[in-house]
Parts: C-alpha cells; structure tokens; sequence
C-alpha cells in the first residue's frame, strides 16, 4: 500500500494542478478568443467533408460561401481528425474544441510529469510541470488567441523527449507525427530539438528510427502542403506585421526571468569555480540558449531583423515564447533538483508561487460567447487572416454564396437531378446543343469532370477560378469528382507504409510471445 501511494501521490497531485486551466473550459459558452470561433467553423465544415468520405479531407466545401477552399490541405489538421471523432460519437462542435483544449491541459501536465521524472526527483518535476502548464504564454495560447494547434503541439514535446529517454520507438514516432500536424510553424521550431536532445543524450542513432518514421507518418500531408503552396497566394500574402506582434514583459512573464536568473544564481553560489560538475550542464547550457535568443527575437530589440526577413511562415513573433514554456519548466525543476530537501521544498512553493503571480491576468481577464451550435455550422467564412490559402487563379474571392451551383454560361441546357457532396457533384443533362456549364465550385487540383464516362478539360480561367467545361449535344450524365493527384497518392501511400511498420513495432511483444 505504501508503495501504491508513492506511486500515485504525484499523479493525484498532477490532476489538482491542472484543475484551475481546465475551469474555464467548463463554463457555459465558449471563451472568446481571436481564433476560437474560427476553430468550431473550420471543424464543422471539415467534418461534413469527412463524412462525405473525403479522406484525407484536403478540400473543405462548405467555407468559402459555399465555393470551397483546401484550407486542411495546409493548415495543422490534427486537431480536425481527431475532433472528428469525438464530434462523432455524439459531442457538439463546441464541446468537441473544449475536450480538445482540455486536453492537451492534462497531456502537459503528465507528459511534462513522465519527462522530468526519467531526470530528476518527484518534487522537482511537480514544479517544473506546474511552471509548464502555467507559464504566460500558454495561458495566452489557451484563452486569449484560441490557438488550440499550438496548444496540442506544446502538450506533445515532452512525450517526444520522454520516448527518447525511454528509448521508445513507438513514443517518439507518435510524438514527431503529432506535432507535424498539429502546428505548422511550431513544427518548425519544435522538430529540430529532438534529434538535438537525442544527440545530446547519447541516443540519437537509437531515436532516429522512430523520428524519421514519425515524419513519414505524416507525409500525406506535409508532401502535398509543401508541394503545392506555389498554387496559392500564400506566399505574396502578407499575413501580419510582426512590429504589431512583440512580447511585452507580461506576456513573458516576470517568473520565468526571477527563475532563470536565480538559477544562474545558485549555480554561481553552490558550484562556484567548479561549473564542470554542474549536473546536466550541456542541457543548462541549451535551455539558456533557447531562452535568452528567444527572448530576444521575440522582443522589439529584434525589430531591426524583423525589418529584414520574410516573416510570413511564423507571422507573430511574440509565438517564438513557446520555446520559453520549455526551458523555462526545465530551469524550475534543475533548481528543485540541486537543493536539498527542506529547501527544495521552500524555493518549490516560491516557484509555484511567482508562477501564479505571472499567471493571474489571463485568467482575470477571461471572457466568454454563448453562441448556438448553429452559428458555427452554418458560417462560411474561409476561416484564416486574409484568404491565404486561395488558389492564385481567382482574381475576385466570393463575398456571398451563389444562387445556383449549376449555371449554363452559353447554349442550351436542362440540368436535373443535382447531388452534390464536398468530394462529388452529379447531375443529369439535356443539352440541345453546344454548351458551357459553370460548377459553382473553385478549381483546385484534383478536381475531375467525367460526362458519360469520359474526362473533359476543366477551364478556370474565370475571375473566381470556378471551374468550367463544355457540353456536346446529347451529352448525358456529368460526374464531377475530386481525387487524389500522382504527388498526393504517393504521399499516402508513404504514409500507409509508415502506420504499417509502427503497428509491426507495437505487436512486436505480442509476436515474440
């Protein structure tokens, strides 16, 4: 029994610290946030296109006023699967984006929990999981942006770190494939760190089998988002002004600059001439590293390189914090680590304490929508900042939906028995004579029309890019389709083959048995 309660104690304890972040999300309504509503639209819509049987979903038809828009073709759909499923087995919309932050509540709590723990004491990595989940930013992902992407991705780091020390293949797989497509730009900054940290534990050649089949897991969507970005206006959008986007000292938070200068304090103090017996020094070394250089490019004080770089892949430069949550975590369980135990308990309940002091204000200042289901369902805004991901062959975006999806440009043409999904448009014609029929629907890539069983060129050079083809006399049934391309059906299966070596590492015990 007693060992039982050691062994729970912490995970009990675990639980209660998460208790005051997950509050919020139980209120009745919606937190309001700059990207919170965006997030139950996008997943409304990416949802019907799931259940049309589009998959993966790269082409969601309800934004866009009807028109359609590959908006999960780029941006992190991580979290649109997996709110799938649980909209699925009967959550609201709402509910569904709720569970999901409360969720990666809890993951970073025990996940920061289970990778302090392979490194240092109980209590020590008590407090460096309480300053993970509290640290400022977080909180300012969670309730003031809505930023559920970075959210879920932050909570993962840690198992990745975690599958290393455990020399966990499956661990880590799982790990770099979630990030890959719960952020973009976090996987940016986040991916590199753990062959580092791998490299710097002695087990990178023993972890790069699980990165690298982390990263082929995801290829049918990082392929295919990188391959074709050029078909749209991504790249000569500018999306924001990064001197608008600057981290102030709260948003940093006043506890993470008391914990990293008190612990060079007390490495100066207890190791004094002697830092090569610093323990873990080469991660010390790193984390202040990350710490220092992201404060600083996240700050004004870089505004002069800003001025200089392409800032549209990261777009706020206050999002480099993230990196903070990391090592500022990390600073607040070493100190516990090299303190004796009276003491280590002491500075803890100082740490937790300055920890809550920075966090305060973004719990006080949580405010909250009670929007219906319906007002999310039936929205059709393309849900990023400025059209971003709009193919560059519409010259004028819809502002409205269409009265008709079918419409006859020229020639005469009965059209009947229309059905019409995310993935598939059919109808049934009577043409007279020699005709050009309009699809209400912005040409991408993949986009395929069939009449009677024989493909016909797709014309889109129209000024909303929708697409466009000719009726012979007599023609019949159209049958227009979207599909999977060469590139992307490659991807895919790159991605079966991946899942397919990971369920053979998972059954691996059960073979051997």
């Amino acid at each position: 029994m007693k060992q039982f309660l050691k062994y729970i104690v912490p995970y009990v304890i675990l639980i209660v610290i998460c208790i005051p972040a997950l509050l919020p999300f139980i209120h009745t309504g919606f937190i309001a946030t700059d990207d919170g509503s965006w997030l139950i639209i996008r997943l409304s819509a990416f949802y019907d296109s799931f259940r049309d049987g589009q998959f993966p979903v790269r082409f969601v038809e309800r934004i866009n006023f009807g028109y359609g828009y590959p908006v999960s073709n780029f941006l992190y759909p991580g979290y649109l699967y997996i709110g799938s499923v649980i909209h699925f087995v009967g959550f609201g919309f709402i509910e569904s984006v709720k569970i999901l932050f409360g969720l990666s509540i809890v993951f970073s709590a025990f996940f920061s929990y289970i990778w302090f723990r392979r490194l240092f004491g109980k209590i020590d990595s008590l407090v460096g999981s309480f300053v993970y989940l509290y640290t400022p930013y977080h909180l300012f992902d969670m309730y003031k942006r809505g930023s559920l992407g970075e959210a879920l991705s932050i909570s993962v780091l840690p198992l990745a770190f975690y599958g290393i020390e455990k020399a966990s293949t499956i661990l880590i797989a799982l790990s770099v494939f979630s990030i890959l497509l719960f952020h973009n730009t976090l996987a940016v900054l986040f991916i590199p760190l753990i062959p580092l940290y791998a490299f710097m534990r002695k087990s990178f050649l023993r972890s790069l089998p699980g990165i690298i089949l982390g990263g082929l897991m995801s290829s049918f969507f990082t392929i295919p988002a990188i391959f074709e970005l050029r078909y749209t206006k991504f790249l000569e959008t500018s999306i924001s002004n990064p001197f608008e986007y600057f981290a102030d000292i709260q948003l940093i938070g006043i506890g993470s600059l008391i914990i990293f200068v008190g612990l060079l304090f007390l490495l100066f103090t207890i190791y004094k001439k002697e830092l090569n017996r610093v323990p873990y020094s080469g991660f010390v070394i790193l984390m202040s590293i990350i710490f220092i250089l992201t404060l600083f490019f996240s700050s004004s004080f870089s505004k002069f390189i800003w001025e200089n770089i392409n800032s549209s892949w990261i777009q706020f430069p206050y999002r480099l914090l993230s990196l903070v949550i990391i090592a500022s975590a990390f600073f607040a369980a070493y100190i516990s680590y090299i303190l004796f135990n009276r003491i280590k308990i002491i500075v803890g309940i100082v740490i937790v304490f300055i920890t809550i002091i920075s966090a305060y204000s973004y719990f006080t200042a949580i405010s909250y929508t009670d929007h219906p289901e319906e007002f999310y369902t039936t929205n059709e805004a393309t849900t990023t900042i400025h059209d971003e991901y709009m193919p560059k062959w519409v010259e004028r975006n819809p502002t409205s939906r269409y009265t008709n999806k079918i419409e006859v440009i020229s020639g005469s043409v009965a059209v009947s028995n229309i059905s019409e999904k995310s993935n598939l448009i059919e109808f049934q014609t009577v043409v007279a004579e020699p005709s050009v029929i309009r699809v209400n629907t912005i040409y991408y890539p993949g986009w395929k029309v069939f009449v009677e069983g024989e493909k016909r060129e797709i014309n889109y050079e129209n000024e909303r890019g929708v697409i466009e083809f000719e009726l012979e006399q007599y023609d019949d049934r159209v049958y227009i389709s979207f599909q999977e391309d060469f590139v992307r059906i490659i991807a895919d299966m790159i991605s079966i083959i991946a899942v397919i070596i990971l369920i053979y590492y998972i059954s691996r015990p059960l073979l051997k048995f």
